[in-house]
């Protein structure tokens, strides 16, 4: 009897994806965000403000987040989509998320949760923050505020 010498075997991670409907929400979501920007010069003072709308919270601990606007990226990340555009914090869940693949692309979850569960979670409130967006009630924005003078020559 002769034995064989083992052969390597590739495993590939699996790659984790939030539902097509919440992916759909998300982008939406984005857009919105960015159409609520607001950019305003007033020409006879030089002054300039500019307020960007940079996250949402519901309830105490679930924040929708467009991590756009604190993350640098080189060419390639952004060619290859490894860059992303949203961030969900449930709790101590934190999940990096592509909104137009819908791909979790970083994640960091708790001791006692699975990343299946924080998935459906994150289903659920994606839609929420979708649904009650104008309901200032229940969605809470925080703006980014910028401003500062020009010198005219």
């Amino acid at each position: 009897m002769q034995i064989s010498a083992p052969t390597s075997i590739n495993f590939e991670a699996k790659g984790y994806y939030i539902s097509p409907k919440a992916r759909a929400n998300a982008e939406t979501l984005l857009k919105m965000m960015k159409k609520n920007t607001s950019h305003k010069f007033n020409p006879i003072s030089s002054e300039w403000h500019t307020e960007i709308l940079s996250s949402l919270n519901m309830k105490d601990k679930i924040k929708f987040s467009n991590a756009r606007l604190f993350t640098r990226s080189t060419t390639e990340q952004i060619e290859n989509k490894t860059v992303p555009d949203c961030t969900l914090i449930i709790g101590k869940n934190i999940l990096n998320i592509n909104s137009e693949t819908g791909q979790i692309l970083s994640y960091k979850t708790g001791i006692f949760s699975s990343i299946n569960g924080v998935i459906r979670k994150a289903n659920k409130y994606i839609n929420d923050f979708m649904d009650n967006f104008n309901n200032t009630n229940v969605v809470k924005r925080n703006t980014f505020k910028t401003g500062g003078y020009i010198e005219l020559v």
